[in-house]
C-alpha cells in the first residue's frame, strides 16, 4: 500500500504522459506552433483534466486516517469553484470573472470544502467503497458533467476531462491491486 505521496507522484506522471500524447496529436508537421485557439482549449483542457487526474490520484484515501484527508476541503472547494469561473470568464470576460470570485464563487468556494469535510465525518471502511472501480467511474463522470455544466465546454471536451479524472482515480486503485 503506497503512501499518498505516490499516489500523487504516479498522478503527475500520467497526466505528463497524457500531455505529451494530446501535443502530439494536435501538432501538424510544418507548423511551428497549433493555432491560438487550439492552444487556448488544450490549457482548459489540462486545467480542467489534469486537475481532477491529480485529485483522482488520492481521493480514494480519503477513507483513511492520513493527512491527504486534511487537504480534502480546499481541494474540493477549488475543483467546486474552477468550471464556473472558466465559464463566466469564457462568456462575460475577465471583470465577469472577477466580479463572480467576488460574489457567488467565494460562497462556492466554501459551500464545497465544508460539505468535503462534512462527507469526512460519515462512517466509512478503509478500503471499501471509495476503493472500487465503479466509485472512479462515478467520479470521472460526475466530473465530466460538472465540467460541461458549468465551463461552457462542448460535451466531447468534457468527456474527455472527464476520463482523465476517472483515469487519475484508476492510477491509485492499480498502485493499490485493487483495480477490479
Amino acid at each position: 500500500m503506497p503512501r499518498w505521496e505516490v499516489h500523487i507522484s504516479f498522478g503527475l506522471m500520467a497526466f505528463i504522459v497524457l500531455l505529451a500524447g494530446i501535443l502530439l496529436g494536435i501538432w501538424v508537421p510544418g507548423e511551428r506552433i497549433p493555432p491560438l485557439d487550439v492552444l487556448t482549449l488544450l490549457i482548459l483542457v489540462l486545467l480542467l483534466g489534469g486537475g481532477a487526474m491529480l485529485a483522482g490520484s488520492v481521493l480514494p484515501d480519503i477513507d483513511g486516517k492520513g493527512r491527504i484527508r486534511l487537504m480534502i476541503g480546499p481541494v474540493a472547494g477549488a475543483m467546486a469553484l474552477v468550471p464556473p469561473l472558466i465559464g463566466v470568464i469564457r462568456i462575460g470576460g475577465a471583470v465577469a470573472g472577477l466580479d463572480f470570485i467576488m460574489g457567488p464563487g467565494s460562497m462556492l468556494f466554501l459551500g464545497a470544502t465544508a460539505a468535503a469535510y462534512l462527507v469526512l465525518l460519515l462512517p466509512k471502511r478503509h478500503r471499501g467503497a471509495w476503493h472500487r472501480t465503479r466509485t472512479a467511474m462515478a467520479f470521472g463522470m460526475i466530473w465530466g458533467s460538472y465540467v460541461w455544466a458549468t465551463a461552457a465546454m462542448t460535451i466531447d471536451q468534457s468527456m474527455l476531462i472527464g476520463a482523465m479524472g476517472t483515469l487519475g482515480y484508476g492510477w491509485h486503485l492499480a498502485l493499490d491491486g485493487r483495480l477490479m
